[in-house]
């Protein structure tokens, strides 16, 4: 089955009756910063919809007592941007029950710091398995896999490119890291093939090669 066939059945359980209300939710949420703004929307989370009327956790009680007071305004800015066949919205309830529970919102700042924390520790730069070369683009294309294979395909030659500034492991001829091939003289694969079989009893040995580790794929 194609990656086509699976949008369309998607599409068609998003057709249905019981998705109109997750539907109109989902909305909810994506417009709910834009409605409120940003000092309302960090103080508060839409958390469900339940008989038209749409279910907030705020952060204290001092935040639910004065936005009851603009809900009215806010359903008037809300309703329009919810597309779909689900009756409006009637009323907005707020409550500090469940702000608790939900899932901290992820904030622009965090996600900046999550990148920086990404980033790659001088313990980790010390590996000999790091590549310190800067990769190279690769383009992406525009219409998704039809098959299984046409993916492995698409993804084998990313790798390949990704690889394709790498020195070549003397034995095996693969993409190797620089520090790999300072500390073994080898690809990490070959070395482990290596030492591993060099070390073991003819007992030990395995007598069928596919047991053996795979290649990597560079």
């Amino acid at each position: 089955m194609s990656l086509s066939d699976v949008r369309q059945i998607v599409e068609r359980i998003q057709a249905e009756e019981t998705w109109k209300h997750r539907r109109q939710f989902l909305q909810v949420i994506k417009h709910w910063e834009a409605v409120v703004g940003n000092n309302v929307a960090v103080q508060t989370r839409p958390s469900g919809i339940y008989r038209q009327v749409l279910q907030v956790a705020v952060s204290s009680s001092v935040w639910s007592q004065a936005l009851v007071f603009q809900r009215r305004s806010i359903l008037a800015k809300l309703n329009p941007l919810l597309i779909g066949s689900a009756p409006p919205l009637a009323d907005i309830h707020f409550s500090t029950a469940k702000w608790a529970s939900l899932p901290p919102k992820v904030t622009k700042t965090e996600v900046v710091d999550s990148a920086k924390a990404a980033e790659p520790t001088e313990l980790m730069q010390k590996h000999p398995s790091f590549v310190r070369s800067p990769q190279p683009v690769i383009k992406t294309p525009a219409s998704p896999p039809e098959t299984a294979i046409e993916a492995f395909l698409r993804w084998s030659n990313a790798v390949k490119q990704s690889t394709a500034h790498l020195p070549r492991c003397p034995c095996c001829s693969c993409a190797t890291p620089i520090g790999e091939l300072q500390r073994w003289q080898m690809c990490r694969t070959c070395a482990r093939q290596r030492f591993f079989y060099f070390n073991t009893t003819p007992e030990e040995e395995s007598p069928a090669p596919s047991n053996r580790l795979p290649k990597d794929p560079r």
